[in-house]
């Protein structure tokens, strides 16, 4: 399922050698927040994995899947009360088609999330 447009929107995206910044909006009305909670929506973590992989293929401009997980933190909640202007950064350590990276999402000083694992291309 492609999140963006549907969940998040981008923004802004600047790109580096190795590394690429995206600026991006959380979608308010997502349907995933009638379930996840109603009266207090909150983003699912698995969403906020998905936005990195998501904004690292248009880095990359070919599909990569995600392989490993070496460390996930969920360090604030994001609701999307706080989802406007959202900074994501991703540093990738290139190897052929595998492609070690570490991301952020943050906005301003509060990070939501730490992440670092390896993804690979599919294409």
């Amino acid at each position: 399922m492609k999140l963006e447009n549907s969940y998040f929107s981008v923004v802004e995206e600047n790109f580096a050698e190795n590394s690429c910044r995206f600026v991006v909006d959380l979608i308010a009305d997502h349907e995933v927040y009638n379930g996840h909670f109603p009266d207090n929506p909150i983003s699912p973590g698995v969403f906020s994995v998905a936005m990195i992989r998501e904004c690292f293929v248009k880095f990359v401009g070919k599909n990569v899947r995600l392989d490993e997980i070496k460390l996930c933190r969920f360090i604030n909640v994001l609701t999307p009360a706080e989802g406007k202007n959202l900074e994501i950064e991703i540093i990738s350590s290139p190897n052929g088609d595998i492609f070690t990276i570490e991301a952020t999402i943050k906005k301003g000083e509060k990070l939501f999330v730490q992440f670092k694992g390896s993804l690979s291309s599919t294409t």
